[in-house]
């Protein structure tokens, strides 16, 4: 059986890293091969692949020759009987509809698709839905990454799968540091991208809120996007400078994680944050909006909050502050089993093997 990765591109997002990392764990075990709709690649996600893993970009500009160009190559690896492939994102999951005859063919979602089109395509974000949503009823398995995804998705399809979204631990664990804080300060850290779903402008809010406890606190911004300048903006006209840092994206982020002592999401939405896997790997509790799979990956008061408005947001902070509640940074994983790299590479390896053994 053959094990074939269809992704949008090599750039660096979550999805695609998610991706890399299915591909290297099972590809110890499975013949792998990742395709690549376009020829984006950013060279350090590149040398993410284990070597043994074969990549082909195909970088065809015309949708329809891209389908007959994989399903020449996968009627040639074997067909349908000898190829299982999974596509992640829209895109490739709309191509891989189209190769079924050459191939068994798994989704996996990655996200809240209603919120996620919403602010992705606007007026269209109905019309984009029901086309993915057609394509995705001729899939043999669709994946989701929670079972808050699961349960929303079980009224569309009936061949879900739950198989838990996970990060490559072993990797990790090479940077994991006990004595790496460099700051007096409580640092708050945000890890994404500058969009509108991440809603940075939130920290902004209570920032500014909190502009006198600049010799207490800072808010690190780490990453890339859109809506940087317009944030960089903000920052400068309301002079939070000494409370506000923002860096650039890096492949380096367990650096910023082990400097800080709580990661902050305000996201609108989220699947299964990664940022919130690698910083409770790391030991790193979360403040997170109340969204999707926040209870799934966080206890409040365990190893994170939780919170519903904006005050219980800037309230959380207060205590934090002030003392009155807060919780240590750990030197080992909170990460709950349902989420950890072995139980899930587990069900990935059963799941192929469910269907090398129909053969």
């Amino acid at each position: 059986m053959k094990v074939n990765i269809l992704i949008p591109n090599l750039t660096r997002s979550a999805p695609i890293i998610n991706a890399i990392e299915i591909a290297n764990a099972i590809s110890n075990k499975y013949d792998v091969h990742i395709f690549s709709l376009s020829k984006s690649t950013n060279h350090l996600v590149f040398k993410k692949i284990n070597i043994n893993i074969k990549v082909t970009k195909i970088g065809i500009p015309l949708f329809f020759s891209k389908i007959i160009y994989l399903n020449n190559i996968l009627f040639k690896q074997g067909g349908r009987k000898n190829n299982i492939t999974f596509s992640f994102t829209i895109q490739p999951d709309i191509t891989l509809s189209y190769v079924k005859k050459n191939s068994i063919v798994i989704s996996s979602i990655r996200g809240n698709l209603k919120t996620n089109y919403k602010y992705s395509f606007g007026f269209f974000s109905s019309l984009v839905r029901r086309l993915h949503f057609h394509h995705l009823s001729k899939f043999d398995k669709i994946l989701c990454i929670s079972e808050d995804m699961y349960f929303k998705l079980k009224l569309d399809f009936k061949n879900l799968l739950f198989i838990g979204n996970f990060i490559d631990e072993i990797y990790y664990e090479n940077f994991r540091s006990t004595n790496s804080k460099k700051s007096d300060k409580i640092i708050f850290l945000f890890l994404g991208r500058f969009v509108k779903l991440k809603n940075i402008e939130q920290i902004i809010k209570i920032a500014i809120k909190l502009k006198s406890k600049k010799n207490k606190i800072s808010f690190y911004l780490v990453g890339d996007g859109p809506l940087k300048i317009r944030i960089k903006n903000l920052i400068t006209n309301h002079k939070l400078e000494d409370i506000v840092l923002i860096f650039n994206e890096t492949n380096e982020i367990h650096k910023f994680i082990n400097q800080s002592d709580y990661l902050i999401l305000p996201s609108l939405s989220e699947g299964v944050s990664r940022s919130i896997l690698e910083s409770l790997f790391f030991g790193t509790p979360i403040i997170s909006n109340n969204t999707d799979s926040s209870n799934e990956l966080i206890e409040h008061n365990k190893n994170g909050f939780i919170y519903d408005s904006e005050d219980s947001f800037l309230k959380i902070i207060e205590n934090i502050i002030s003392k009155k509640n807060f919780i240590l940074k750990k030197n080992y994983s909170l990460i709950p089993e349902k989420f950890k790299y072995d139980t899930n590479v587990k069900k990935y390896l059963d799941l192929i093997s469910s269907y090398n053994n129909k053969i």
